[in-house]
């Protein structure tokens, strides 16, 4: 080859390309390895809302019978409370107010929530009807326990499960069947039987007199029933205002918080509560002589703070459940309070009145039942054919 001149190249071979065939394997499904389920705690498996409700309702039963049996031991060696019933009322409000002041600043921040809650005060004007009855309800049945004593006052109180039914069919327009009617008209027999045995038992074990607080001589016949008078119209008012209260607690402005409704509720409540100490001068005048805190002692202090206790209780069980719910808890109190009256007090049920408090407690909790299931309303079976 000569120098100066390019290599000639070499011709390369150009083979033509076939296509291979892709090889296509079967899919294979491969086992699915299935671990064991690991059982939660009992208790991280329970519902919370449950277990916030029986807490309410625990509560509820708890306060509830501690109060009824302090005022009780207030009253003993006396004929009367050593202290203006107001007062203690006025204080258990005053405490609700700066607790449920406390509940809007902490929830909404403190000047957020101060000015939200000055604010409201146009959007009350239906709390101020409920807020009275419910006022004089807490009033009405400190007063009656004056004349009467606790296991007759609790069962009293339970004719409230039937006053509560008719306003949640008439106000709330909830549907009831036959079957729950006949429950509460059994409620109502109940307690019309209880209270005529009371009264005979009473007839034949008190025949002395008694001196009532207004100074007339009464036979005990009769403050006893003035004092189941006084229990009846604080049932009223209970369950009226309880049903309202419920209405415009759960209904009405729904963005406003609930601590705020209560805040103005107990507002007017305490209004309400200082007006009817004026109704009789007696109070006045013990007032202005003794100061207001006079006949207070540690028991009495510590059945105020009960009272407040109650109170939040019992607002809550009405706010987050239904007055119903709080209607029926207080059937369990009638077991509390008379367990506690047999076995610390030393006190004989006759086999009358010790049927009838089963029969009320079973009666409760059957309506409860029952109410409960009805509001559910009928399971729909996962195995029908669906119809389109």
């Amino acid at each position: 080859m000569e120098p100066g001149k390019l290599q000639d190249k070499k011709p390369v071979l150009k083979l033509p390309m076939k296509k291979l065939p892709v090889l296509k394997l079967p899919k294979l499904k491969l086992p699915v390895l299935k671990l064991p389920v690991l059982k939660r705690p009992v208790l991280k498996s329970i519902n919370r809302d449950l277990v916030f409700s029986a807490s309410l309702v625990c509560a509820f039963i708890a306060t509830k019978s501690a109060v009824s049996l302090m005022l009780q031991e207030c009253k003993r060696g006396h004929d009367e409370y050593p202290f203006v019933v107001q007062t203690v009322s006025v204080c258990a409000f005053l405490l609700q107010l700066v607790f449920y002041a406390w509940q809007t600043t902490y929830e909404l921040g403190c000047i957020h929530g101060m000015m939200t809650l000055l604010s409201a005060w146009k959007d009350m004007a239906p709390a101020v009807f409920y807020s009275t009855l419910v006022a004089l309800s807490g009033l009405l049945q400190t007063i009656s326990q004056n004349y009467i004593d606790a296991s007759s006052y609790i069962v009293l109180m339970q004719l409230v499960l039937v006053l509560v039914a008719f306003g949640d069919r008439f106000i709330l327009k909830k549907e009831a069947t036959f079957l729950l009617w006949c429950l509460v008209l059994l409620q109502t027999g109940i307690v019309i039987s209880y209270v005529n045995t009371l009264t005979v038992h009473k007839m034949k074990t008190q025949r002395v007199a008694s001196v009532g607080p207004a100074g007339s001589h009464l036979d005990s016949g009769t403050v006893h029933t003035f004092g189941i008078v006084v229990c009846l119209c604080a049932e009223c008012c209970s369950a009226t205002g309880c049903i309202l209260q419920q209405q415009f607690v759960q209904v009405a402005k729904p963005g406003l918080p609930i601590s705020i409704k209560y805040w103005y509720q107990h507002f007017f409540g305490v209004i309400v509560i200082l007006s009817t100490t004026f109704f009789d001068w007696r109070n006045v005048e013990r007032i202005m002589q003794h100061g207001f805190f006079g006949g207070w002692d540690r028991q009495v202090f510590l059945t105020m703070f009960c009272m407040w206790l109650y109170a939040v209780a019992a607002s809550s069980l009405t706010a987050y459940l239904s007055a119903l719910t709080a209607a029926m808890s207080a059937a369990m109190v009638v077991i509390v309070i008379s367990l506690f009256e047999v076995f610390y007090r030393g006190r004989a049920l006759s086999g009358a009145q010790f049927f009838f408090i089963v029969a009320l407690v079973v009666n409760s909790g059957a309506y409860a039942h029952l109410k409960d299931r009805h509001n559910r309303g009928p399971k729909r079976s996962t195995n029908a054919p669906s119809t389109k």
